[in-house]
């Protein structure tokens, strides 16, 4: 049950994050909001979960991942989409 439930979970997030992007036609939006959102989630939950698996003992291990790598993780990938949407602008141009 819980497998089926994180994977209705994802394709809930996943609409939620592609959907509305289809209909904005610029790259550097697209590019910058589903990078930043997915990089960004992976930085939260390795940064949340790889305290609690590597150091169970850790009181203070999750919050290496709200306060640390998924934050971090959105604001760089963010600005790496930014950066790759307008160069694929730039392309398209040509």
């Amino acid at each position: 049950m819980k497998p089926f439930l994180a994977f209705a979970i994802a394709v809930g997030v996943a609409k939620i994050i592609w959907i509305p992007t289809e209909r904005v036609k610029s790259p550097v939006a697209t590019y910058g909001v589903i990078g930043a959102f997915v990089v960004g989630s992976i930085g939260f939950i390795g940064g949340f979960l790889g305290p609690i698996i590597l150091r169970p003992e850790s009181p203070q291990g999750p919050l290496l991942g709200i306060f640390f790598t998924g934050p971090i993780g959105f604001v760089v990938s963010l600005v790496g989409g930014i950066v790759y949407g307008l160069k694929m602008e730039k392309r398209q141009r040509k």
